[in-house]
């Protein structure tokens, strides 16, 4: 069964290029399939040092997490495609395998990846986490909402699979860099606003 990662980037220069690595020397994983959602920092730069390692989507504007994932979808060769945050610090194989082995047995039909660690801020909607995994044939008919959904995604998918066999996998130890460690803190304040009001947007559809 061949599996697709994709992984969304929006200035992640300090993190990205690990989690990279670490898809790639992955034994399940087939084809590492990296979106640049218009990037202004150096991410651009690393990423196209990976050369035909990866797959390279370059968006030249950023347009959300929603229609980078959706082009990742799209071009992907995989039976199963699994994503990944591009600002994760300590990504190693035994989280990756956590997500991806319940579809591997057939046993769900997506998985949700759950930070325990204190310092991640949704953990107060767990639901809404980004790391996840799914059957590709179950969200290509959905391109187009995927597209538009901007930070809502996770909302989205939690609606789609609603009801439905989707494992819930704590991923205790993962963590990763919150906004404001990554830009300033103005910067960070209206990128969280605009997050929470897509996601709230698309969770009242």
């Amino acid at each position: 069964m061949k599996i697709s990662a994709i992984v969304p980037v929006f200035n992640e220069e300090k993190t990205v290029s690990r989690i990279i690595k670490t898809l790639l020397k992955n034994k399940f994983i087939n084809e590492v399939i990296v979106v640049n959602d218009g990037s202004s920092d150096s991410s651009l730069k690393i990423l196209k040092s990976f050369k035909k390692r990866i797959k390279l989507i370059d968006l030249k504007k950023n347009h959300g997490k929603g229609r980078a994932i959706a082009e990742g979808i799209k071009k992907a060769h995989g039976e199963i495609v699994v994503f990944f945050d591009a600002d994760l610090t300590n990504l190693n194989n035994q989280y990756v395998n956590q997500l991806i082995k319940p579809l591997i047995n057939k046993k769900f039909r997506g998985t949700i990846g759950i930070l325990t660690t204190k310092s991640y801020l949704p953990i107060i909607f767990p639901p809404l986490a980004g790391l996840r995994a799914y059957f590709r044939k179950d969200l290509i008919d959905h391109f187009k909402a995927i597209r538009n959904s901007k930070y809502g995604v996770e909302a989205f998918f939690n609606k789609l699979f609603k009801g439905k066999e989707v494992k819930k996998v704590s991923l205790r130890g993962l963590k990763y860099l919150r906004k404001n460690e990554k830009r300033s803190n103005k910067e960070a304040f209206k990128e969280y606003i605009k997050m929470y009001k897509e996601i709230a947007k698309e969770m009242v559809k």
